[in-house]
């Protein structure tokens, strides 16, 4: 990859514009297919779906380029920036597929223009983060990975789901309200006042997730909170063991069980695996 890279590749022109997105909403974000027109067919709930995945990882990727080029002399990133290489990394990275392959599903299933990205305006971080918010607001990810998996399409619901929490944890960086309700949540946590699953209430996101935030944003918990009192641990002793015990042969795993299971490997082995982690509650 030579440069100049990122300006060229994902400027603001592949943004999707508001024509897009409205003509979108009015039906990606009824992954069921509650339309004026009636029930959806398979094939149109299959397409909403990879709409809608496409979409998010766009909206993901241009914020993210919008927020760098924030950070660059100028407020823009042009097509010398320094360090384009590691720019073009640090978003690939994080929404999990190649600039290319982003750009190329935007202009088939979305069919936004990707060219000439270095001859439009940059938008200004606080519009940015408005009209992100406003699509996180709108945008039941629930439903949507629910039909996906219903249509044995979870490859898709899943990068619609990063994506979504992509975008959200951009807010979380960008947004003032945001970061000042990670603040404040975080100095509780830090000091023991509230729970993770408390955390991911406050800030409307799921447990696994609030953790992973609060660790990224340096709120950590001295070692004696982590402590279990020795009377919470004889409790947990004497449920591990009533469970056994009830058990006369085949090992019956929980849901949160397995969710612990899940993100323990995930963290061993550097694997994305929200995908296999159930999304029940916030």
């Amino acid at each position: 990859m030579s440069p100049p890279v990122l300006a060229e590749r994902i400027g603001p022109p592949v943004f999707p514009t508001l024509a897009v997105e409205d003509s979108l909403r009015a039906g990606f974000f009824r992954p069921a297919g509650q339309t004026a027109a009636g029930g959806a067919t398979n094939e149109e709930k299959a397409r909403l779906v990879r709409e809608t995945a496409v979409f998010l990882e766009v909206m993901l990727a241009s914020s993210m380029a919008h927020e760098l080029g924030a950070s660059q002399p100028g407020g823009a990133l042009g097509p010398h920036s320094q360090r384009d290489e590691d720019l073009v990394l640090t978003i690939e990275t994080r929404v999990g597929r190649s600039l290319r392959a982003i750009m190329s599903d935007a202009k088939e299933y979305l069919h936004i223009d990707v060219s000439g990205s270095s001859e439009r305006s940059w938008i200004p971080l606080a519009t940015l983060t408005r009209r992100v918010r406003s699509v996180l607001d709108a945008c039941p990810i629930d439903e949507i990975e629910q039909s996906a998996a219903l249509l044995e399409s979870q490859d898709w619901g899943h990068r619609a789901r990063v994506a979504f929490d992509g975008l959200q944890a951009l807010l979380f960086r960008t947004d003032e309200r945001c970061v000042e309700q990670l603040r404040i949540a975080g100095s509780a946590y830090e000091k023991g006042h509230i729970s993770v699953e408390e955390v991911a209430k406050l800030l409307a996101v799921h447990p696994v997730d609030a953790l992973a935030m609060l660790d990224q944003a340096g709120f950590h918990r001295p070692i004696e909170l982590l402590e279990i009192a020795a009377e919470a641990r004889a409790k947990i002793f004497e449920r591990m063991r009533t469970d056994r015990l009830s058990r006369s042969h085949a090992f019956e795993p929980s849901a949160e069980m397995i969710a612990r299971d899940v993100v323990a490997s995930e963290r061993i082995e550097g694997v994305d695996a929200r995908r296999w982690i159930p999304r029940e509650g916030p």
